[in-house]
């Protein structure tokens, strides 16, 4: 099999509806949904006659983790780890992988997918530029190495094995930044490839209490401070986590 197409779902029927009305599974691509314990389970979604390959989870693991139950079953040379609101079709996910394929590539996503999601390999000095009043005189652009993105990362099947697959420490945020790192580190070939998307964006974050979505997000850039940087990148992050999570 080509590839696979691992959906990671929470509480976001409709984006997911219109997403799996879109991919068809064919003998090169199968279509796997994880279920991280929405609040209404996803039988009542149009998954019938589909032959889309359904876990669903009794609590939620996080992104990371269901993205590697995703892994575990899959039997594509290719994995697509697809966020439920990023729209695109099974030809466009094969034309993708042939793309990356004749590129070498060992992982991408989409270009252009907006400058939110098209941001620098997190190194202490670009976080202090894209989180502290720093970013007025140190442009993001300057930063020559770029994160994948998670919503949208096709990646080789044996390549996230060799990497021993997502790290599971990071619940939410920051998981694609640190297997971007790895892959760098390791000296895979990563790249950014035409795609035809619509992508809806943020669609299970805006769910989120805005008090606990931050604490989530800047405890995720902690984590990847712990493991990624050395002391002065650590302090660097712990006060930007002061400075942002202030009352």
């Amino acid at each position: 099999m080509k590839a696979s197409a691992i959906i990671v779902h929470w509480n976001t029927p409709i984006e997911l509806n219109r997403q799996i009305s879109l991919l068809k599974p064919t003998k090169e691509l199968e279509v796997i949904i994880i279920d991280n314990a929405s609040e209404k389970s996803i039988k009542n979604l149009e998954l019938r006659n589909k032959n889309l390959r359904v876990v669903e989870n009794n609590t939620n693991l996080g992104f990371a983790k269901a993205c590697n139950q995703g892994a575990t079953i899959s039997k594509g040379e290719w994995l697509l780890f697809l966020n439920p609101d990023t729209f695109l079709t099974s030809d466009e996910i094969l034309k993708f992988t042939k793309n990356a394929e004749k590129k070498s590539l060992d992982a991408a996503s989409p270009e252009q997918i907006g400058d939110s999601y098209f941001k620098p390999l997190p190194t202490w000095l670009s976080l202090l530029a894209e989180f502290s009043p720093v970013g007025r005189v140190l442009p993001l652009s300057l930063f020559e190495k770029h994160t994948l993105f998670g919503g949208c990362l096709l990646i080789k099947a044996s390549v996230l094995k060799k990497l021993g697959g997502w790290d599971e420490d990071f619940f939410l945020w920051f998981e694609d930044s640190d297997l971007a790192k790895r892959l760098y580190d390791h000296g895979y070939k990563v790249g950014w490839l035409p795609v035809t998307y619509d992508h809806a964006g943020g669609s299970s974050f805006v769910k989120l209490d805005e008090t606990y979505r931050k604490k989530l997000f800047f405890s995720s850039m902690n984590r990847y401070a712990q493991k990624h940087f050395g002391v002065i990148g650590k302090l660097v992050v712990r006060s930007l986590t002061s400075l942002n999570t202030r009352k």
